[in-house]
This record gives C-alpha cells, sequence and structure tokens, in this order.
C-alpha cells in the first residue's frame, strides 16, 4: 500500500475534527452569566505554629462556587463585569493535652473556613469569538471576607472574620466547541450558551490571628455560560 493512502483517511479525520472545533455558532443566545464549580488545595498563610500544630497535613481541600455577571462585552475583547464567590474548607485534627503537643487527646479539632468575594472582572474571550480558538483567559480583583469557625470535641470554641484583597487568573476551554450539536442543543432547551473546563491561580490578603487566607494557590474546575 502506497504511503499517501495510508495516511489520507487519518488526514482526512483530522482536518473534519478541526472544522468543527474551528466554527463558533453565529446563532448563540445572549450571554448574561457564567457559574463556576471549583476546588483546589487551600492552605492558609501566617503564624502556622498554632495551626500546624493540628493541621500540618491537611489541605483542605476549597470548594468553591462563583457567578460573573456579564455587565458590558467590549468589542474584539469580552465580556466586563462583577464577580461573586463563596467557597468552604475544613480542617480537622486531635486536640494536644500539652502545650508542646507531645500528648494527644481523644477530642477532635476542627477549623471550617467560609471566603466570600465580591471582584471586578474581564473575561477575554476573542480567541473563540473572534478567531474560532475555543479557549478564553480571565482575571479579576476585588475584595474578600474570609469567615472562620472552630471547634473542639464538637463545641463550637472560637470565631472571627477578616477583609482582604483578593485576585485571580483563569485560563479556561469551551467544550462545546467540540460537540457543536450538543452545544446548540443545550443552548435552545436550556439556555446554557457554553460549557468549559479552567485551570485557576488565585490569592487573598485577609488575615486575622490565625492563618485563614491562602496568599497563592491554585484551583480547577467546571463552568456554564447562560
Amino acid at each position: 500500500m502506497k504511503l499517501q493512502s495510508f495516511i489520507a483517511p487519518f488526514a482526512a479525520i483530522a482536518l473534519f475534527a478541526l472544522g468543527d472545533v474551528g466554527v463558533a455558532r453565529a446563532d448563540e443566545s445572549p450571554e448574561r452569566v457564567s457559574l463556576d464549580l471549583r476546588i483546589g488545595p487551600y492552605d492558609p498563610d501566617g503564624d502556622r505554629s498554632t495551626f500546624d500544630q493540628y493541621f500540618s497535613d491537611d489541605h483542605g481541600p476549597l470548594l468553591e462556587f462563583d457567578a460573573f455577571f456579564h455587565i458590558y462585552r467590549i468589542p474584539y475583547v469580552g465580556p466586563i463585569g462583577i464577580t461573586a464567590a463563596g467557597g468552604w474548607a475544613r480542617y480537622s485534627g486531635i486536640a494536644c493535652l500539652d502545650t508542646d503537643c507531645t500528648v494527644r487527646s481523644g477530642e477532635t479539632v476542627r477549623l471550617d473556613l467560609f471566603p466570600v468575594g465580591a471582584l471586578a472582572t474581564l473575561r477575554f474571550d476573542a480567541p473563540w469569538h473572534e478567531w474560532h480558538v475555543p479557549v478564553f483567559v480571565q482575571g479579576g480583583v476585588g475584595a474578600e471576607w474570609v469567615r472562620f469557625r472552630s471547634s473542639k470535641g464538637g463545641v463550637r470554641d472560637g470565631y472571627g472574620s477578616a477583609f482582604g484583597f483578593r485576585w485571580q487568573a483563569q485560563l479556561g476551554l469551551y467544550l462545546d466547541a467540540f460537540e457543536r450539536r450538543a452545544a446548540r442543543s443545550l443552548d435552545v432547551e436550556h439556555g446554557i450558551n457554553h460549557s468549559y473546563i479552567f485551570f485557576e491561580l488565585r490569592g487573598s490578603t485577609a488575615s486575622d490571628s490565625i492563618p485563614i487566607a491562602d496568599r497563592f494557590t491554585w484551583a480547577g474546575g467546571l463552568g456554564l455560560v447562560f
């Protein structure tokens, strides 16, 4: 068999796949809000002397949900708007009987963190809408309020909160680009313009008497645009 005859079917398949990815739908409904669900490690920064006694091997994780409300679409750039985010992380360990924590009791110690943020956000999605490349870059800056709650033996023994600055940067891949018929069906039946996966870097300066904010971490997740 000639090499050209062997390669031709695979070349045809590749060109068909690329053609399927490289065409944005012109009949998409208006984009108003993006919803993200993410998960990733969360290791609070600060004076960790007490924190590490109980939770040194615990990295969360942080489970977070946010809604990015599209206020205005900048031509040839993408939507700009406000993101409201809320998350939860829990840490657990065994209580100490002495100051050096050389002897442990049988009681469980828990720390719950609840980060809540509001960020000005811009999504650069021109690669998809203008050039038919199914990727986007998103960034946001704003304020974060982190509330914490601690308990020992099932009894709450402390709580508090702190404000700080928060930032996040995201790289995403539109999944609907790989299956246009299913994407159109989701849009028509449920108003879902896009589905996507993303990788994100983020950080916060919120601080209190105990470590409650992670200055630099990462997360991954799934999102939908309505």
